[in-house]
């Protein structure tokens, strides 16, 4: 991929197309050096469909970015970028009365020509905050007595996360993720639980429902089974096996542990986990997906090697 001339800072791609009909397309964009390494001039789409995204458990950076395929942590040494990537179906058309080709995402060749083909992240990312939900709130009205409320979250692990899927999705025709063929190569689960505060945080009652302290942030691999958020279109597979749903522990000062079940997860998706925690209420609540596509240079703004920022997990 070079950075061409297109509309609103686009990539521009060439290809060689050999004949018309169905197509299939591979696109990757920065890959880790184990997956890079196998990108040579001749290449099997057996070996493209093999190629998998490994962690050995969530990264906080994108620099620690596993450049081998065991998953282990990188050094940082070699960052490859943010690692992107799709696999569609098309088909190539000649335009009448001219040797120009044009795709469309459906065989007939009277629909709208595609003329672009997206990017999607190789990893999901989740984001966690807290604030303190008021306790008279929650008591029935003779009782509601205001009260400050300081409580410290002491804990906040993830276990049952997914280590592994395909590196690179299908989109399918709807403009979907195809979970069913992702779930086949999601099979290393980490049942360990993962530590994700280097300290412990007070929530004090200046944080709010408008105002929340920021948590956490990190990457994992797509994980395709759960259920899906309120309003999303495409419903997870079913966790008939039951041990497959990532689990989020929260620990607090007063003793309280509160586990919560975590929706399944996409590799373009951005999950916001916002925990309201009051006296007698540890209330949950899911943001919607964020499933904005992106360019080989995508940065999401998290990086502090790239944006130096205020962070409470270092405080």
């Amino acid at each position: 991929m070079n950075h061409g001339q297109g509309a609103d800072g686009k990539y521009q791609v060439e290809m060689s197309i050999h004949g018309t009909g169905e197509k299939r397309f591979y696109l990757i964009a920065n890959p880790p050096q184990y997956i890079k390494e196998q990108l040579t001039a001749v290449i099997t789409e057996g070996q493209l469909l093999s190629m998998i995204i490994s962690l050995q458990q969530p990264i906080q950076r994108i620099n620690q970015l596993p450049q081998t395929a065991d998953g282990a942590l990188s050094n940082g040494q070699a960052h490859s970028g943010f690692p992107l990537s799709n696999q569609l179906t098309a088909y190539v058309h000649r335009k009448e009365g001219t040797n120009r080709l044009y795709l469309t995402r459906l065989a007939d060749p009277a629909q709208e020509a595609l003329t672009f083909l997206p990017l999607f992240r190789a990893l999901g990312k989740i984001s966690v905050f807290a604030y303190c939900e008021s306790s008279s709130q929650d008591a029935p009205q003779p009782e509601r007595q205001p009260r400050q409320e300081i409580l410290t979250i002491t804990g906040l692990n993830i276990f049952n996360y997914t280590c592994d899927g395909y590196f690179i999705p299908r989109w399918t025709p709807g403009g979907q993720m195809d979970l069913e063929q992702m779930s086949q190569r999601e099979v290393k689960v980490g049942v360990q639980p993962v530590p994700l505060l280097k300290n412990q945080l007070t929530v004090t009652p200046d944080y709010t429902s408008g105002h929340q302290l920021p948590l956490t942030a990190f990457y994992l691999c797509q994980n395709s089974f759960g259920q899906a958020t309120h309003g999303d279109s495409q419903p997870g597979i079913p966790n008939t096996k039951g041990n497959r749903t990532t689990k989020l522990v929260v620990s607090l000062s007063d003793g309280r542990r509160s586990e919560i079940s975590l929706p399944y997860l996409r590799r373009n998706d951005h999950l916001s986990i916002h925990i309201g925690i009051s006296q007698n209420v540890v209330k949950i609540e899911f943001k919607e997906w964020n499933l904005s596509t992106v360019t080989p240079d995508w940065d999401d703004g998290l990086d502090p090697d790239k944006h130096p920022q205020p962070n409470p997990l270092e405080s």
